[in-house]
C-alpha cells in the first residue's frame, strides 16, 4: 500500500490495497459517540445509555476503545446477541411446524447451549463437532450432548398417514444434510437430492452419501446434569441408541428411521437404488483422501451410536485434507456479515457458483487463515 501510516492492522492493508486502483481513499476515523454505538450493536444488540456514551467520549486514555470491546466481549450479552445469529442459520424452533405446530417443550437447552458456547469462546471447530456429533466425542459432557439439538431444530409433521413413514423420514434426512451442507459449507447441497447438482460439483450420489451419515440419528428426549440446574433435566437430543420422542403417529407403528438409506431416482421414496454408504463431498476431498481418512472409531465396548456423525464432523472441520478451509470461509464471512452489514461474499448460504463471487478473496483467505490459527 502507499500509505501504510493509515493502516493499523492486516484488515487495513487489504482493504486500502484493494480501494488504490480504484482511486478511492478511507473514511474519516470516526468519532467516540459512532464507536461506542457501533460496538454496543453489534456485540450486545442494545445501544449504549447516555451516561455510558459520555463516560466513553471523556475517557483520555488510548486503550479506552480496547478496554470497551473486553467489556462487551467479556458480557453474557454478547452471548444472547450471537446465539440469534447462528439460530437463524439453524432454523431453530421450539415447535415441530406444520398445521399442529406441536411444542417442543426440550428444545431451549440447545439455545442454552449456544449462549455458552459464545460466551465461554468455545473454539469454533469444536463447536461444529460437538452440533454433529456432542453424544459421540463427548458423551459425558452435558453441553456436548446439548449441542445436538442443532440436527433435530428443523420442521417435522407429526400428524402421517402410513403412507407417508418413508417419504417423511428421507425428509428428515434431507433436512439436516441441507442445513448441514448450509450452515458449515455455504453450500445447496440439497440441490443435489433429486438430481446432480445444476451449478455447482455436487452430484446426487454424494447427497446421499451425507444423508447415510445421519441413517440412524433421531430425536430423543433424555435426562442430563444441565449447567446451572439443581436437577437433571430433560433435554432433546439427536443421537442414536435413545428412546425416540413421542408423536402422533407412533400408535400405527412410524418406525422413526430405517437402517439403510437407498439412493433414489429423482428422490421419490418408491424408486429405490443402490444402498447409500456414508461419505463426503468429493469437491471437498484433498490429495487423495477417500472417506475413511476421518473414520473415528468408537471407545472399547461403545454400542450405542455409529460413529458415523463423529467422522462427518472430522471431515467438515479438517483444513488441511477436508471440507475445513471452505468451513472457515463461510464462518468468518458470516461474522463480517454482522459486523459490517454485507459479507465478503454477499450470499452467506450459498459460496457455490449460483451465489456471489467474493468481493475482496484476498481478505477472506487471510480471515479464514487467522481463524484456521487461533481457532
Amino acid at each position: 500500500v502507499k500509505n501504510a501510516a493509515w493502516c493499523r492492522n492486516e484488515i487495513d492493508r487489504f482493504i486500502l490495497a484493494a480501494q488504490q486502483p480504484q482511486g478511492l481513499s478511507p473514511n474519516p476515523v470516526a468519532d467516540r459517540r459512532t464507536l461506542i454505538r457501533r460496538a454496543y450493536f453489534d456485540l450486545g444488540g442494545l445501544p449504549p445509555t447516555p451516561e455510558e456514551v459520555a463516560a466513553f467520549e471523556l475517557d483520555p486514555a488510548p486503550d479506552a476503545y480496547a478496554r470497551l470491546i473486553d467489556r462487551l466481549l467479556a458480557s453474557p450479552h454478547y452471548g444472547e446477541r450471537w446465539a440469534r445469529h447462528w439460530m437463524d442459520v439453524a432454523r431453530f424452533a421450539e415447535s415441530h411446524g406444520y398445521e399442529q405446530d406441536y411444542d417442543r417443550p426440550h428444545a431451549y437447552h440447545y439455545r442454552d447451549f449456544l449462549l455458552q458456547a459464545f460466551n465461554d469462546d468455545l473454539p469454533y471447530d469444536q463447536f461444529v463437532r460437538w452440533q454433529l456429533a456432542g453424544d459421540e466425542l463427548a458423551p459425558d459432557n452435558p453441553l456436548a450432548v446439548m449441542a445436538t439439538g442443532f440436527l433435530g431444530a428443523g420442521p417435522f409433521p407429526t400428524q402421517l398417514t402410513e403412507a407417508e413413514f418413508e417419504s417423511a423420514r428421507y425428509d428428515e434426512l434431507d433436512d439436516m444434510v441441507t442445513t448441514t451442507g448450509v450452515a458449515f459449507l455455504g453450500l445447496s447441497v440439497g440441490c443435489a437430492r433429486c438430481h446432480d447438482h445444476k451449478f455447482d460439483p455436487i452430484p446426487s450420489h454424494d447427497y446421499y452419501r451425507l444423508a447415510a451419515t445421519f441413517a440412524t440419528t433421531i430425536r430423543s428426549e433424555i435426562e442430563l446434569p444441565v449447567p446451572h440446574a439443581a436437577k437433571p433435566e430433560k433435554v432433546q437430543v439427536n443421537s442414536e441408541g435413545y428412546p425416540h420422542m413421542k408423536h402422533h403417529a407412533d400408535g400405527r407403528g412410524y418406525p422413526h428411521f430405517y437402517p439403510q438409506t437407498f439412493h433414489l431416482s429423482r428422490g421419490d421414496v418408491h424408486q429405490k437404488q443402490q444402498p447409500a454408504q456414508p461419505g463426503y463431498l468429493q469437491v471437498l476431498l484433498r490429495d487423495g483422501k477417500q472417506p475413511d481418512f476421518w473414520q473415528q472409531e468408537p471407545p472399547q465396548g461403545w454400542d450405542r451410536t455409529s460413529f458415523r456423525r463423529a467422522s462427518l464432523a472430522a471431515w467438515i472441520t479438517d483444513p488441511q485434507y477436508g471440507a475445513g478451509h471452505l468451513a472457515a470461509r463461510v464462518i468468518v464471512n458470516r461474522l463480517w456479515q454482522h459486523h459490517v452489514g454485507q459479507g465478503i461474499v454477499a450470499t452467506p448460504n450459498d459460496f457455490g457458483f449460483q451465489g456471489e463471487a467474493p468481493s475482496h478473496p484476498q481478505l477472506l483467505d487471510w480471515l479464514a487463515g487467522e481463524l484456521i490459527e487461533n481457532r
